[in-house]
């Protein structure tokens, strides 16, 4: 079956384009975290997750959701929304570092992008979640930080790597559609 991971900056689209797919099962790979956290007896939010829990504990929690989703693959086709760069405390870990795309076993990662001005004015209007407040420099970092984990996880497991920008919600979600054919 497929493994697609759906990926990109906080506020990207990444998860509104998921939720376009049909074909797919869709994986919220940081709502299984939160979800595993709990049955942990952690008592966090999912925006909580990265910042309260030791970064020891989080990649236990990381790989036993890898394992839960590689069962779900040998089924179906899986659609996969992630980050490849996670805020923990002052620095980025990665949100798929290579035990766990060696579990995963990806065929495609989908990178969603956007302007830096666009993510800066999604995340001021997301009252549901709690958004780090970063500037538009750090936004195009992160961004820039995805494009280049994205590309190792490629080279390393010989995966294809497809980038949508995201301007048009419209246009996006039709690119998403045809690469998923």
């Amino acid at each position: 079956m497929k493994v697609v991971l759906l990926t990109g900056v906080p506020a990207s689209g990444k998860t509104f384009l998921a939720e376009k797919v049909k074909n797919f099962k869709l994986v919220d790979f940081g709502g299984l975290m939160l979800k595993e956290a709990k049955k942990l007896g952690f008592k966090v939010s999912r925006d909580e997750l990265r910042k309260k829990i030791s970064l020891k504990q989080y990649k236990i929690i990381q790989e036993k959701v890898a394992l839960e989703i590689n069962k779900i693959s040998e089924k179906q086709d899986v659609l996969i929304n992630t980050h490849l760069t996670i805020k923990h405390g002052n620095e980025f870990i990665e949100g798929i570092p290579d035990n766990i795309a060696k579990i995963l076993k990806i065929g495609l990662i989908i990178l969603v992008e956007a302007s830096e001005e666009d993510i800066s004015k999604r995340r001021k209007l997301s009252k549901d979640r709690s958004r780090d407040k970063e500037t538009k420099e750090e936004i195009g970092d992160q961004q820039k930080l995805n494009k280049y984990l994205a590309k190792k996880i490629c080279d390393k497991f010989n995966c294809k790597m497809e980038v949508i920008f995201n301007k048009d919600i419209k246009k996006a979600s039709q690119e998403l559609v045809n690469m998923l054919k």
